[in-house]
């Protein structure tokens, strides 16, 4: 998880709940409150990054992109790539 510039934490990557990685984001708004009817954070599913990855680090830019970069494939292989991620 990352904090961003403008209070929106976003999440990318990792496993799903049977432990497949996956190469989704999401971004959280923590300024919303919990809704008393679901008790969940406002969450907004966000696009997908180019390679499913574990264990990566996120790095924001000035520019308000942030940086993936590392991790694991599915394999456990290391990766040694990294790709720029745009928010919405």
């Amino acid at each position: 998880m990352r904090a961003m510039f403008d209070r929106r934490s976003l999440i990318v990557g990792g496993k799903n709940a049977r432990g497949g990685q996956v190469d989704e984001a999401e971004l959280y708004s923590f300024l919303q409150a919990l809704t008393v009817q679901t008790g969940f954070l406002a969450r907004t599913p966000d696009r997908r990054t180019h390679l499913a990855r574990v264990e990566h680090t996120l790095t924001p830019l000035a520019d308000r992109r942030i940086l993936i970069v590392g991790g694991f494939d599915e394999l456990g292989t290391a990766l040694s790539g990294a790709e720029v991620y745009v928010p919405r």
